[in-house]
Order: structure tokens, then sequence, then C-alpha cells
């Protein structure tokens, strides 16, 4: 009976990995946990400690690289961290900062712009910024100070008007961007 419903789950699994957070700690296996994370590797949430190894995470991780959110600590590497932001440039925000490297930032941002706001503002380059305020100009709010400049800022009122709103006064108060921005309202 329990064989039976050992490969019942197994079979559930096989459909969709997610369902191990439905199968009690107790019948969990190292094989129902593998073959889960193949399935949907962010089912490694759901994994129980004792299964959740080195090996498994990095099965989770070359599957998708969000999962790096459920890696715990001990088994996070810069090459684990790298693989799963070359996978999922959103993994960026789980990556330990000792193994965050501008190149792993810039490829990141130049695969989703988005995840602008997840580099530390250490690891951002003027040129990052432009790139990210020319597809988002709300990047502008994470924008360092020292980058923000009005060639930027411009660069942000052209991709999003709302924009303004992240530009400091200095620059909002300058003759030239004024008319700047008039143009931009006139076209």
């Amino acid at each position: 009976d329990k064989l039976k419903t050992s490969e019942l789950w197994s079979k559930a699994i096989e459909g969709n990995g997610f369902l191990l957070e439905q199968l009690p700690q107790e019948m969990q296996s190292r094989e129902l946990c593998l073959q889960a994370v193949k399935r949907s590797p962010e089912a490694l949430e759901y994994v129980i400690d004792k299964f959740k190894t080195q090996d498994l995470c990095i099965e989770a991780v070359k599957g998708g690289g969000y999962s790096l959110k459920y890696v715990p600590d001990q088994f996070k590497t810069y090459s684990l961290c790298e693989i799963a932001v070359n996978n999922d440039a959103t993994a960026l925000r789980f990556v330990p900062v000792q193994f965050i490297t501008l190149d792993m930032c810039i490829n990141a941002v130049m695969r989703d712009s988005n995840v602008f706001s997840d580099v530390p503002d250490n690891f951002k380059t003027y040129e990052m910024c432009m790139e990210a305020v020319k597809t988002n100009g709300f990047a502008l709010e994470f924008v360092p100070a020292r980058f923000k400049n009005l060639e930027i800022c411009v660069e942000a009122m052209k991709q999003d008007r709302e924009a303004i709103i992240y530009i400091p006064k200095e620059i909002t108060s300058e003759q030239t961007f004024q008319n700047l921005i008039i143009k931009m309202l006139m076209m």
C-alpha cells in the first residue's frame, strides 16, 4: 500500500513538481525531490533540508535561475550564482554581495532592464544607467545621484514623462532642461 502511494506521488510529481509541497515530509525521498526539481526547478522551496544538497541545488538552478532564491547560503558559490543569473536575470536579487561582479550585472541588465533596481550602486556605470532609462524611464529612481545629469534625465523623460518625479530639483530648474521639456511637449 505504501509502495502504491509512493508510485502515485511519483506520477503526480512527474506532471507537476510543485505537488511536492503537498507531499507529507516523511514521504519525501531523494528521488522524488530530484524528480520534482527537474520538472519544476522552484519546487526546491519544498524540499526538506535533509534532501537539499549541493547537487540538487545545481540541478534546480540549471533548470531555472530564479530557484536560486531557495538555495541555502552554504550552497551558493560564485559559479552557481553565475549560472542562475545567466539562466534568469531576475536571479540577481538572490546573489550574495560577495559573488556579484560588474560583468554579471551588465549581462543581467542587458537581458532584462527591470533588474537594474537590483544592481548594487557600486556596480552601476554611467552607460548602464543610460541604457536602463532608455528602456524604462522609471529606472531613473535607481540611478545613483552621481550619474543623474541632464542627459540621463532627458532620456528618462523621453521614455516616460512621468519620470520627472525622480529628477533632482537642481536639474528641473535649469533653463536648458525646461527648454528641452517644452520641445518634447510640442512634439
